[in-house]
């Protein structure tokens, strides 16, 4: 191929960070598109910048006639698939050539000296924050517009993080730069310049590889033991991004269980028992699970008026009344919407059935539990039999869904 196109990673923006060869790739090229703003030392190496947004790129880069052209991105030329996808785009049509830059959470935490390796990278338009602080010991933004420093900060302190740490690094590598470390609360009133980068250390983070066992949590007396957890959330098929509604949570067991499955996502707990509610806020608080809504009061009334997302999964408890109304309204939010029921009666488990049948939901299917738990008694080990339950689930696998994609 006779043409050659170089994408190139800009880093913090400025010339001095940029290797000797980038330097020139630059200073040589035909014609240069860069995206984001040109400014301080890197504006000197040329004169004849093009800013361009990156969704025009390929298209300015394929209709261009010159035989050398480069392509400018702001921070690392990989970072969030950017640079991966303007190359696969264009290496059919040219060589294309990719550059690393030090993209600006490198900068910062090399002049904070912060290790580099454990950090979450958070794409903030897309991600939960606070799914990421709770399963992630530090994340990472970058922030420009109106997500600004000040208003993470407001944020972090009305969901009870006041006192977590952040760095916040502003026109960094340029004459003007700021950096500050300090706790949320001492930082959301400060102003910030834009663009920034920030880092949130959650040293207290929940570490979602390691298994939650019911000796963690604080329950109610008919709380979901472990084993029917761990059932009922694979019956859920969740997915890291899943938006989920627990309609009875209780004391909030199964919400976490949820959550911590669903660690990009988001978690809707509602519970009308008042003594229950308060275990439920309180084992949300202590493990870190900030991805939690927990909200109080009736289940139907909450869904129809308090809870505004369309959820992908519903868990609903075993004490909860009308369930055919409340599915009815769920359907009408997502009709694919997956569903598990927890039934400890004979009486429960027709109700579920008849709901699940009269409203069309797809593949459903009945589970049946019976446990047993060892038991010292004297010079003997006895085996003790749980009551027996059932969980019920019906809705569109979203494995199934991805299947049917793929061969399409």
């Amino acid at each position: 191929m006779s043409r050659t196109i170089s994408i190139i990673g800009a880093g913090a923006g400025h010339a001095g960070l940029l290797t000797e060869q980038v330097t020139q790739i630059i200073k040589t090229a035909d014609e240069v598109y860069a995206s984001g703003r040109i400014s301080g030392t890197l504006i000197t190496l040329r004169e004849d910048w093009r800013v361009v947004p990156l969704s025009d790129m390929k298209e300015l880069a394929l209709e261009s006639k010159k035989k050398n052209i480069a392509l400018l991105l702001e921070g690392d030329s990989m970072f969030f698939d950017k640079g991966e996808q303007l190359y696969n785009e264009l290496k059919d049509y040219a060589q294309v050539r990719c550059y690393a830059g030090i993209s600006s959470v490198q900068y910062l935490c090399a002049k904070t000296g912060q290790s580099y390796d454990k950090i979450y990278w958070l794409e903030y338009d897309t991600e939960d924050l606070l799914a990421a602080i709770s399963y992630n010991e530090r994340v990472a933004l970058l922030l420009n517009g109106e997500n600004i420093p000040d208003h993470i900060c407001r944020m972090l302190c009305d969901a009870g993080l006041s006192n977590i740490r952040v760095t916040v690094g502003s026109r960094l590598a340029t004459g003007r730069e700021r950096i500050v470390e300090d706790e949320a609360k001492h930082l959301r009133d400060y102003e910030f310049a834009n663009p920034s980068v920030m880092i949130i250390e959650n040293p207290n983070f929940n570490d979602i590889t390691k298994t939650l066992f019911d000796s963690e949590l604080t329950v109610c007396e008919n709380s979901i033991t472990q084993e029917v957890r761990w059932s009922a959330a694979n019956l859920m098929r969740i997915q890291p991004t899943d938006k989920i509604i627990n309609i009875g949570a209780g004391s909030g067991e199964m919400s976490i269980e949820l959550a911590r499955q669903a660690y990009k996502g988001i978690v809707v707990a509602i519970e009308e028992n008042s003594q229950e509610f308060e275990m439920l806020k309180g084992n949300k608080e202590r493990l870190g699970c900030y991805n939690i809504n927990a909200l109080y009061g009736n289940s139907l009334e909450m869904l129809e008026h308090n809870v505004d997302i369309i959820p992908d999964a519903v868990f609903v408890g075993d004490n909860v009344r009308g369930i055919k109304r409340i599915l009815q309204s769920l359907k009408h939010k997502n009709d694919k919407i997956r569903v598990v029921i927890l039934a400890h009666t004979l009486e429960r488990l027709a109700e579920a059935q008849s709901a699940l049948a009269s409203l069309r939901f797809a593949a459903v299917e009945v589970s049946q539990l019976s446990l047993s738990h060892s038991k010292v008694m004297g010079s003997h080990t006895m085996m003790i039999a749980d009551k027996t339950m059932f969980l019920l689930c019906g809705g569109k696998n979203p494995m199934n869904e991805n299947i049917d994609k793929n061969s399409d």
